[in-house]
């Protein structure tokens, strides 16, 4: 026997075996302190899920969006087309009056070369702005496009290294937490089951 069993008045010395059997006295804040931070932590990742899912909504709602002016552009280019057509129809209306008369073709010849050439000046006029400004809007919403995804990435870099050092100190707080009420309930035990 040990000294430490003789000063105890311990009869019997317990094997080895069942020293290694014998578990750590169970505490009943454990369930409580499990509950509490099993559920933090599944907060934590319904968030960090609910922010990315956000942050694929905002990329694809862009990406439409970006479609959208593109087809827009595309149609006032067809428009544009769609005009040229119309100055060919007129000239052809003119030449359906040459052949009704000749002298009214004199005075209609003129009038369709006076009418393309004004067709023309205007439709360079008004597509010449209108060609700069769709080639920097393309251009910024390409940029707008490119920074927003760069930034979201960004994000979630940062996200998942702080997620370590979350995870860490949600760690720590649980452990200590988990002591604490430990300590609690260690004090207060002797005092319940003497009443």
């Amino acid at each position: 026997m040990s000294q430490k069993e003789q000063k105890l008045g311990v009869a019997e010395v317990i094997p080895k075996e069942q020293k290694k059997e014998a578990k750590a006295p169970q505490y009943r804040v454990d369930a409580l302190v499990d509950t509490f931070w099993n559920g933090y932590l599944s907060a934590v990742s319904h968030t960090h899920q609910s922010l990315e899912n956000y942050e694929d909504a905002y990329l694809l709602t862009l990406k439409e969006t970006l479609k959208l002016t593109e087809s827009y552009r595309r149609q006032v280019e067809e428009l544009k087309e769609a005009s040229q057509t119309n100055c060919h129809l007129f000239k052809g209306l003119f030449s359906v009056l040459k052949n009704d008369d000749a002298k009214a073709y004199t005075h209609a010849e003129e009038l369709t070369n006076q009418f393309q050439d004004v067709t023309k000046k205007l439709g360079e006029m008004a597509w010449g702005p209108w060609k700069v400004a769709a080639e920097l809007a393309e251009t910024a919403e390409k940029c707008f496009e490119e920074n927003n995804k760069e930034f979201i990435k960004s994000l979630r870099e940062q996200r998942k290294t702080f997620a370590s050092f979350t995870e860490q100190v949600i760690s720590s707080a649980k452990s200590n937490h988990r002591t604490f009420l430990r300590a609690i309930e260690d004090t207060v035990h002797p005092i319940v089951v003497t009443q």
